[in-house]
């Protein structure tokens, strides 16, 4: 796992506590990773002091919202993902992330993972996959129900 215990504020400061925490509730999150990824973090991290932030630019520069924005929308065009009139920004990923890992795993165990408070916040971005929907609808009570209202 990767354990995310601090965020960068738009002033660069660092904190020890991730976005709705503090310093009294940090808030810490954590962040199942593939094994290859973890083989390529462990042998980037080789050289990295216990406080040093993990990705910096080539010219050791901490990376700034804009930047990361910038970046991401360039790697959309170019990956020819069709917008149409969605606004698409890194914080997008998240809905990605939590709905297919839902897909794999009980939603409390999620909540927990991605660091919500509450089941709400889960199913807020937890986004419908309309095969799962007519799959749950055909062969349930739903479909009983729905019979029944026509007799």
């Amino acid at each position: 796992i990767l354990i995310v215990d601090g965020f960068l504020k738009q002033n660069f400061e660092r904190t020890h506590y991730n976005k709705g925490g503090n310093l009294a509730n940090p808030k810490i999150r954590i962040t199942p990773i593939p094994d290859e990824l973890l083989c390529l973090l462990q042998d980037y991290c080789e050289n990295l002091n216990e406080n040093d932030y993990l990705f910096r630019s080539i010219h050791n520069n901490l990376y700034d919202k804009a930047y990361i924005t910038f970046t991401f929308k360039k790697q959309i065009k170019k990956a020819g993902i069709e917008v149409g009139d969605r606004k698409l920004c890194p914080h997008s990923l998240r809905y990605t992330y939590v709905t297919r890992m839902r897909r794999l795993l009980p939603g409390e165990v999620v909540r927990k993972i991605v660091g919500h408070v509450n089941m709400q916040m889960t199913d807020y971005y937890t986004k419908p996959n309309i095969n799962e929907m007519i799959d749950g609808i055909k062969f349930s009570e739903a479909r009983k129900a729905v019979n029944k209202m026509y007799t």
